[in-house]
């Protein structure tokens, strides 16, 4: 990213929602706020980066972004709020595992073991693929065991 050399000045609004942001703002947010309440005062990127504690790289891409997209996705995350990918076991296939590890074993086994429920659980196309680990997880995390 290439050095910002303009300087930033924010408008009243912007300068009341920055000063809320370091009240009640993540540590990540707090910091962005305050490189721009800096940049606003012609603090230096050095300046506010020894100030600060952070590098001059940061000072230069939260300056970068502030240009380029504004104050409001200046302060957030890229993908903020967002997993980058939906997760496979859901709460219904959960159901279905522990209500699958209550009921009675198959015909020649005690008790269920956790390979046995994983390769029962795919079998029964509940799942495509899940490893005992993950089983071992699910039912910890009902409380249950297989003892």
């Amino acid at each position: 990213m290439k050095k910002i050399e303009k300087p930033i000045e924010l408008g009243q609004a912007e300068r009341e929602k920055l000063l809320m942001v370091l009240e009640k703002g993540t540590p990540k947010e707090i910091l962005y706020a305050n490189i721009l309440l800096m940049s606003d005062k012609g603090f230096t990127p050095k300046k506010i980066a020894e100030a600060l504690n952070t590098t001059k790289q940061t000072v230069n891409n939260v300056k970068q972004k502030y240009f380029t997209h504004g104050l409001g996705k200046c302060l957030v995350r890229k993908n903020a709020g967002k997993a980058p990918y939906a997760p496979k076991i859901t709460g219904d296939v959960e159901a279905k595992i522990v209500t699958l590890a209550c009921s009675s074993p198959p015909e020649g086994r005690s008790s269920w073991a956790l390979r046995l429920l994983a390769d029962k659980a795919v079998e029964l196309q509940y799942i495509d693929a899940i490893s005992y680990v993950s089983v071992a997880t699910i039912l910890k995390k009902h409380n249950l065991s297989l003892t």
